[in-house]
């Protein structure tokens, strides 16, 4: 897959996540608490030095970012936010390439031929506080590619169980992605791409409701003179937020009801006239 096309996904991937505060930000009802919390895994880092990743929050309409290259952060992690608008999100993406890794030596001086690893961990709890149930509506999307070239020996990358599902109340998987791409004198190059998949899915908590969304990507690969690569976006965010407040027990009545109310009384008045 060419550099081109990845970017041109990478940005419809944006695109998807930021439609929804380029038409309807606004501040939703703050009887919904939505916490995000993402971060890169703590055992990423000793032989991701062939990559980039970033983590992005949108809380307020305002962006806040982690990022990490060459197994360097940059900003907190795990990064947290309070997401209050229509719009508000997380988004990740993350390339990275391994080649040869048995000449690769880790931060506590050994080497491994296998180990090679980019994982993020991303949560979002909504919580309805208020007195009324709420539906809230969160857009996803993923795009997802892995490639294996043998060179002169053999190279193997593979992404591991990608889900995102709710945890409570209930268990509803909304993604489970496996790629795997392995290369070998036989097959001296392979790839493997979920292409660009994305949805929406509505949750409907009442009072004292908590729902809990959990991302979990992992990549790792393996070379012996081959190599791999990998390039991964995901995010979520905000679509809609209503607030089903109960009726009112005791409405005013509307002008249509007060006319057809008073129609007889006016009869009734006509008939007294002509009586008199």
């Amino acid at each position: 897959m060419s550099a081109k096309s990845l970017s041109f996904r990478t940005l419809a991937a944006c695109c998807l996540l930021g439609a929804a505060s380029l038409v309807q930000a606004a501040p939703f009802t703050s009887n919904l608490v939505v916490e995000a919390s993402t971060a890169f895994y703590d055992d990423a880092f000793d032989l991701f030095t062939d990559g980039a990743g970033s983590l992005t929050h949108t809380a307020g309409g305002s962006d806040t970012s982690t990022t990490m290259s060459g197994g360097l952060i940059t900003g907190d992690n795990p990064l947290e936010s309070t997401l209050t608008d229509i719009g508000d999100g997380v988004s990740v993406s993350a390339t990275g390439s391994a080649s040869d890794l048995n000449s690769v030596t880790d931060s506590e001086g050994g080497s491994d031929d296998f180990g090679y690893t980019f994982g993020v961990d991303h949560t979002l709890t909504l919580t309805n506080e208020g007195p009324n149930p709420i539906a809230v509506d969160i857009s996803w999307f993923y795009d997802l590619t892995v490639v294996a070239t043998a060179g002169t020996g053999f190279g193997f990358v593979e992404v591991s169980n990608f889900e995102i599902f709710e945890e409570a109340p209930g268990v509803k998987e909304l993604i489970l992605v496996d790629l795997s791409a392995e290369a070998n004198e036989d097959s001296p190059s392979t790839s493997d791409s979920s292409g660009l998949i994305s949805g929406l899915e509505t949750y409907l908590l009442n009072p004292g409701d908590e729902v809990i969304l959990t991302a979990d990507l992992t990549v790792f690969a393996e070379a012996d003179g081959g190599e791999g690569s990998f390039n991964a976006s995901f995010g979520l965010s905000i679509d809609d937020v209503v607030e089903r407040t109960p009726p009112d027990p005791n409405p005013l009545p509307a002008p249509g009801i007060l006319l057809l109310m008073a129609l007889p009384l006016l009869h009734l008045r006509r008939i007294a006239k002509k009586a008199a």
